[in-house]
């Protein structure tokens, strides 16, 4: 991702090092409070497409559609106080699930209700929700495959 002048790019390097770049959404903020987000933006090579986080939703956005009409994955609307953080989100490279790590926002003083969401990778349904107590930021999820 680029950002010049408050335009979001997504880019790509092609083999012959040349770039190819087009516009995304303006809902992409690459650094989340100057916290630990590095992963609020990410893909595999299984397919063409990437995905990000932003008001608490992931979107879906490939080269062939750099703007999203609307949140692809997001928790019901019961957990309105539920947002990414952190580490956020992977994809599964083995099947594509787009897995993700929410906290609770209304307690700024522990943090420590947390939901890890699998989120089906073709049309953003959830799949399966879990609730548990952590630290304060989530760590990192991780695929070894």
């Amino acid at each position: 991702v680029e950002v010049v002048g408050g335009v979001n790019k997504l880019v790509r390097i092609k083999p012959d090092l040349s770039l190819e770049k087009v516009e995304m959404g303006s809902n992409y903020y690459p650094s989340s409070f100057s916290a630990y987000s590095e992963a609020m933006f990410c893909g595999t090579g299984r397919d063409n497409n990437f995905y990000y986080g932003s008001g608490g939703s992931i979107y879906k956005i490939s080269f062939e559609e750099p703007i999203p009409a609307g949140p692809f994955a997001k928790l019901p609307d019961g957990y309105p106080e539920y947002t990414l953080y952190g580490a956020g989100f992977r994809v599964n490279p083995e099947n594509g699930e787009v897995v993700a790590v929410f906290i609770d926002n209304t307690d700024t003083t522990t943090r420590n209700k947390n939901i890890l969401a699998r989120f089906d990778g073709t049309d953003g349904h959830l799949i399966e929700m879990l609730s548990y107590d952590g630290y304060w930021f989530p760590a990192t999820i991780i695929f070894n495959n």
